[in-house]
């Protein structure tokens, strides 16, 4: 069981930082958005 809520967590703080890093990309002009 915490096995899977740590994986949980991975792929919510990797989604999160993917967001993010997509956000600033947009901020910045670049035209590529991510999915």
């Amino acid at each position: 069981m915490a096995r899977f809520v740590v994986g949980v967590i991975a792929i919510l703080i990797f989604w999160f930082v993917v967001e993010v890093a997509c956000a600033l990309k947009r901020w910045n002009g670049d035209e590529h958005h991510c999915g």
